[in-house]
C-alpha cells in the first residue's frame, strides 16, 4: 500500500460551505488573472505634472498594478480552496507566478 506524505480532509460535496469556499477560490483566481492582465497592460512609468512646463513634470515608476497583482497572489496563497484548485489543475497558472503545482 502506498502512503502519501500529504493528508487531505474528506470532502463533503453536499455541504453549502464546500461550494461557497470553492466559489471563493475560483473568484480569487479570476481576480489574480484580471490583475495580471491589467499589470501587463499598464505603463511601466507615468508622468506626473504637465510636460509642457519645464521643471514641473517628473517621471515616476508605476507600482500600482504590480502591488495589486501581488496582493491578489497573496490572497490566492492564503486561501485553502484556491490552493486546492491550483493543486488539482497543474496546467492552471496565473502569469508566471503559479506555474508549479502547490
Amino acid at each position: 500500500m502506498m502512503h502519501s506524505r500529504f493528508t487531505f480532509p474528506p470532502i463533503d460535496a453536499g455541504s453549502p460551505d464546500y461550494w461557497r469556499n470553492l466559489k471563493r477560490g475560483h473568484m480569487l483566481i479570476a481576480a489574480a488573472h484580471a490583475a495580471n492582465a491589467s499589470m501587463k497592460a499598464a505603463p511601466e512609468f507615468i508622468i506626473i505634472g504637465h510636460p509642457s512646463k519645464p521643471g514641473f513634470a517628473s517621471i515616476r515608476a508605476n507600482h500600482g498594478p504590480f502591488e495589486v497583482f501581488a496582493a491578489a497572489c497573496r490572497a490566492v496563497e492564503e486561501d485553502p480552496a484556491a490552493r486546492a484548485i491550483l493543486r488539482a489543475n497543474p496546467s492552471l497558472h496565473v502569469g508566471d507566478y503559479f506555474t508549479l503545482p502547490y
